[in-house]
């Protein structure tokens, strides 16, 4: 059995580019906006964790202090996913019922999920270098997605820093290196070939661009390249495991680039 299918032209699937919403965005005033109508243009994931942190809210009430915009938030998801149609809104689950997948995904990527989700936390928690972060409450979920999608490279949109200085890390970057992942900055050229020939056509045609650009979403992009990840079958990779602390699962050689709408 395979942790994910063999890498093949149906699975990349160039021309439909793959999102991930980080859950930070994903509670952001407009995050349920963006996510809607990404997932109306293409395959668009959320974390796990956006599902638990709403069931959370809904089952023991808004907690006090609650900023009233945030609570408007959650009860927009809450509608959302009651009302998702046609859309490729996808995310991981333990049970096949409560997990909405693509075709080419198989649900046993869930535990392949969960072994990365425990090798970033405990690497996070080495030497006291989480500054001060949790990083076990599901904040670095859309990272742990994107590094077990390696067949499918996927791109992470989260929140930019607001009011901040040009070159200032996005809050998930910063949370990922607090982890020791390594992290880098995209030369501006490079940036600017994503946005203009990949994202800002895809916002277009969603018709955020203009929200965007404006400044109402402070949008950021982050990518997990993980070669480890490529090929991985289950017997090879439990066995491999058996001989590694959970802070050596992560893979080898992984490394995050990012960029941000500035």
């Amino acid at each position: 059995m395979q942790w994910l299918p063999r890498l093949t032209m149906a699975a990349q699937d160039a021309g439909a580019p793959t999102l991930i919403v980080d859950r930070a965005l994903a509670l952001h005033p407009f995050g349920p906006l963006l996510t809607l109508r990404l997932a109306a243009e293409c395959e668009t994931w959320v974390p796990w964790s956006l599902w638990r942190t709403l069931d959370d809210l809904m089952l023991a009430g808004p907690p006090q202090g609650l900023p009233a915009e945030t609570e408007r938030t959650c009860l927009s998801w809450e509608k959302a996913r009651l009302m998702l149609g046609e859309r490729k809104l996808c995310w991981l689950a333990e049970a096949r019922e409560d997990a909405r997948l693509p075709d080419w995904l198989p649900l046993e990527s869930f535990v392949r999920f969960e072994v990365l989700q425990a090798a970033l936390s405990a690497r996070g928690h080495q030497g006291g270098r989480v500054r001060g972060r949790n990083v076990d409450d599901g904040g670095l979920d859309s990272v742990i997605l994107c590094a077990a999608l390696q067949e499918r490279p996927a791109m992470i949109l989260a929140l930019a820093p607001e009011a901040a200085p040009e070159d200032a890390e996005p809050e998930l970057v910063a949370l990922s290196s607090a982890c020791g992942l390594a992290a880098a900055r995209l030369p501006r050229p490079v940036e600017r070939a994503i946005r203009s020939h990949w994202l800002d056509p895809l916002l277009l045609r969603a018709g955020l661009l203009d929200l965007v650009a404006t400044g109402g979403i402070p949008l950021a992009f982050a990518r997990v390249h993980a070669p480890d990840l490529l090929f991985f079958d289950t017997p090879s990779f439990e066995s491999d495991l058996r001989e590694r602390s959970d802070a050596e699962s992560w893979p080898r050689d992984a490394r995050m680039t990012w960029g941000a709408f500035r």
